[in-house]
């Protein structure tokens, strides 16, 4: 007899396959529990029914081809949904019970709309269409799927005859119609079953620690001494947490979400934020830390191949991104389009909240978002609290209208200052402001004057003028950092710029941009800035007199000049720079009290600007299409869309300048090579991700004779680069940030 394989790499059969879904989804419900999610016994069932019943389809003569490389088959999933009617002769659901389970086992791999012309279209009927499908498995196959129905008796204690039920499809967009995408049973029971699924066709270890719980709090312990704000936060519920930049707010997010049950899941705004949070945590919690953001899996494979060979360290990065994916460590460092993309109903995002169910999410930095992110960030913490998610907010500078909006809307249940004397500060956080009437190209005087004794940190609000001022002051053997170097580059100068000399304080002229704001552990003795929002201005005052006594000096160009000569407020806008110069005082010292005061000042007038007004709505708008629509009209979007929905940010595209690989390297790009194993391949992908760097849509149309896409989804670009400067923008736009 034929055997029915549900998996060709390694050769898995159907009824193999299916048992160890079954067996992991016990272990997700048993896991659930320990996390406060109520599953009575009708819930255990149809979880268990789900994974039973869900690769059914796929003993169709046509799915088996394709597990050869054939490329024509209907989804098996959809044709699992014949089989359920006489499933159900056997196991009793009420009707509600069998929607949610005709939906979760009939979309379990593709929505309604990718599914809609085999349902609806010109894929129901004729030649390699769903009716023939089902024909012929009717007529032919029905006996291969003795091994289930021995499966199905032992589990289920009863006989089962496979039958396949023709009208049912007929019924589907019906059935679904009032199905509503966020109705708890119906995440749980969808989720559990991805959950289950992807986990074991990984075959991850049974045996993989998942939840940390209390023991979170003693680990932490074991490495610091905690202060007693920090152990103040033990045992709280929600909260927003407000300290100064230097204040261990790191760590006292750390002992609330350690005292409590649930993974931990950190996020922060950057991939260069969470690498460096990454190897912090790490130190605490060692192996049971995960990282997962876009490029988590070379960052992985890069730290790994100086520990082992370049094809373990392919493996080991292979089987740990699987594991961070499937939120499967019980502390995960991650950014949030990683994370709320559950609000998206991003594909499969009930397997997300299954993941999340039960987590303490803290979200640092907080304010270094956009009103629109902060907005989606809102409505979708109100669906997380749902699932049992409860989040911690924190940043040094959350003003009260946030505050107020947050608790409110029933987002955290209430807000912790911390006393100063209490932060046991080895710094003042004060800062003395001086507002030069210039633009930053002409720092050059204030360079000449300080550069001897001090170091300085020099941030420019877009790459283009951040070259700019490093082409001016050559002279002083500054170095530049922006987000457009390679990986590579960026690595190099992001360890680059965090040396310090024997006091502590980082050492020469850096010129960046916004990279620095919330990523990189910093002290320099003096900040030249150019005019940015208020937080966005506190942000980079971080990053001077970090740690020490005293007030470290700033200055800030409040004039914002493009090489034609007229002013250009991107990308904050007009509104956003004059507004935020109006409350800062011309000249003197601020400390915490005092930039609080400017924060709020700033606040009550920007946060209700009519532009912040529309952008808010907008989000709120967005989130509530993806609550309303119901699961027949609206497609869910894919993962390389999440971030443009979830920071109002534009398309961008890996890239690689040519002068940075060799013949044989591009060819491989293009596909003009014979890979020896899979290995090879990846071991290639893995090291040449080290030399891409993200370029805008708008660059990649402006300058498309530039620009060549590859085999494997990366552009080759003909503009110059180098690891001074980066990609050549000269014949860019002033605004390109």
């Amino acid at each position: 007899m034929e055997r029915i394989l549900a998996k060709s790499n390694p050769e898995k059969e159907l009824h193999e396959h299916t048992l160890e879904v079954m067996e992991r989804a016990k272990s997700e419900v048993a896991g659930l529990k320990t996390q406060g999610l109520s599953i009575n016994s009708d819930m255990e069932k149809a979880v268990m029914f789900c994974c039973f019943a869900h690769d059914l389809g796929k003993v169709s003569k046509t799915f088996q081809e394709s597990l050869c490389g054939e490329k024509r088959y209907v989804s098996h999933n959809l044709l699992s949904i014949a089989f359920l009617p006489s499933i159900f002769e056997k196991v009793q659901f009420s009707e509600a019970w069998k929607h949610k389970l005709i939906y979760s086992v009939g979309f379990h791999h593709k929505n309604f709309l990718e599914l809609n012309d085999f349902i609806n279209g010109h894929q129901r009927s004729g030649g390699n269409g769903l009716e023939d499908e089902l024909i012929d498995i009717h007529s032919h196959r029905l006996h291969l799927l003795e091994p289930m129905t021995s499966l199905f008796k032992e589990h289920f204690k009863m006989e089962w005859t496979p039958k396949i039920d023709f009208n049912i499809i007929d019924k589907i967009q019906e059935i679904i119609f009032d199905l509503e995408p966020f109705n708890k049973e119906l995440v749980c029971l969808k989720g559990i079953l991805h959950r289950a699924d992807h986990i074991s066709s990984a075959e991850i270890d049974e045996k993989t620690k998942v939840y940390l719980n209390a023991e979170g709090y003693d680990r932490l312990t074991e490495q610091i001494t905690p202060k007693k704000f920090q152990k103040n936060l033990k045992g709280q519920d929600s909260l927003i947490l407000i300290a100064p930049t230097g204040s261990g707010k790191t760590e006292a997010a750390l002992c609330w979400a350690g005292s409590r049950k649930g993974k931990i899941i950190f996020t922060l705004p950057t991939r260069a934020s969470v690498n460096a949070a990454f190897k912090k945590l790490k130190k605490y919690y060692g192996d049971d830390v995960g990282i997962l953001h876009g490029e988590a899996g070379r960052f992985i494979y890069s730290t790994l191949k100086k520990e082992y060979g370049e094809a373990e360290a392919v493996e080991e990065s292979m089987h740990e991104i699987t594991l961070n994916k499937n939120l499967m460590r019980p502390v995960l460092v991650t950014t949030i389009d990683q994370i709320f993309s559950f609000a998206l109903r991003v594909h499969q995002y009930e397997k997300v909240l299954m993941g999340l169910y039960g987590s303490n999410l803290i979200i640092d930095e907080i304010d270094s978002y956009s009103p629109y992110t902060i907005e989606i960030l809102k409505q979708s913490l109100k669906i997380a609290k749902v699932f049992n998610i409860t989040p911690l907010i924190m940043s040094a500078t959350i003003p009260d209208v946030l505050q107020t909006d947050f608790k409110e809307e029933n987002i955290v249940s209430d807000i912790y200052i911390p006393n100063w004397n209490n932060l046991e500060m080895k710094n003042d956080a004060q800062h003395e402001i001086n507002i030069v009437n210039k633009d930053i190209t002409e720092c050059e005087r204030i360079i000449k004057k300080l550069s001897e004794n001090s170091s300085i940190l020099i941030v420019c609000n877009t790459v283009k003028k951040a070259i700019t001022v490093y082409e001016k002051l050559k002279a002083f053997s500054p170095k530049l950092y922006h987000s457009l170097f390679a990986f590579d580059d960026r690595e190099n100068k992001e360890i680059d710029i965090t040396k310090t000399d024997s006091n502590g304080k980082n050492i020469g002229i850096w010129i960046t941009t916004q990279v620095v704001e919330v990523s990189l552990d910093l002290d320099f003795d003096v900040l030249i800035t150019e005019a940015a929002p208020l937080n966005v201005l506190i942000q980079r005052m971080g990053r001077c007199y970090r740690k020490r006594q005293g007030a470290g000096k700033v200055f800030i160009y409040s004039k914002l000049i493009n090489e034609n000569g007229k002013e250009m407020f991107f990308p904050y806008g007009e509104f956003a720079i004059k507004e935020s110069l109006r409350v800062i005082d011309e000249k003197g010292i601020v400390d915490v009290k005092k930039k609080r005061e400017m924060l709020n000042n700033y606040f009550e007038t920007f946060w209700n600007y009519k532009k912040v007004e529309a952008d808010k709505e907008r989000a709120k708008g967005i989130i509530s299409a993806f609550l309303s629509s119901d699961l027949t009209m609206l497609e869910t979007i894919g993962d390389n869309e999440v971030s443009r929905f979830l920071r109002d940010s534009g398309i961008s595209f890996s890239t690689i300048p040519q002068s940075k690989l060799t013949d044989i390297e591009i060819n491989k790009l293009k596909g003009n090579y014979k890979w020896k194993n899979r290995i090879e391949k990846m071991i290639f992908l893995n090291t040449i991700k080290g030399k891409v760097l993200s370029v805008p849509l708008y660059s990649v149309l402006k300058h498309g004779c530039h620009f060549e896409e590859t085999k494997y989804g990366i552009f080759l670009t003909t503009l110059e680069y180098n690891s001074d400067i980066g990609l050549n923008l000269r014949n860019l736009p002033s605004n390109f940030a």
